[in-house]
């Protein structure tokens, strides 16, 4: 299997990584507006291609930015989960 990300150009007109997945054969069709490129195990959705920051492969966070210290695990939503922030009364 193959690991392919899809890039798009962003608003800061860097090429940036949308999407990630592992695809047996070949690159995938992706449209117009975007293009499938092999990519190493370890680059995330939100690099750009020639970031300077957690770099892998050729890929990293923009310059400035937090890095993956700061992103959550794959699969794995950040959330709040105060009772508050799930829209129930707190008991007390």
């Amino acid at each position: 299997m193959t690991r392919y990300a899809t890039l798009i150009t962003n608003n800061d007109g860097e090429q940036e990584v949308s999407a990630i997945a592992q695809i047996e054969g070949a690159a995938p069709d992706v449209g117009p507006n975007a293009k499938a490129v092999k990519v190493a195990d370890g680059v995330l959705i939100g690099m750009i291609k020639g970031g300077p920051v957690d770099s892998i492969g050729g890929f990293g966070f923009p310059e400035g930015s937090a890095g993956s210290s700061l992103r959550s695990a794959p699969g794995i939503a950040k959330v709040d989960e105060t009772p508050a922030a799930k829209g129930k009364a707190a008991k007390g």
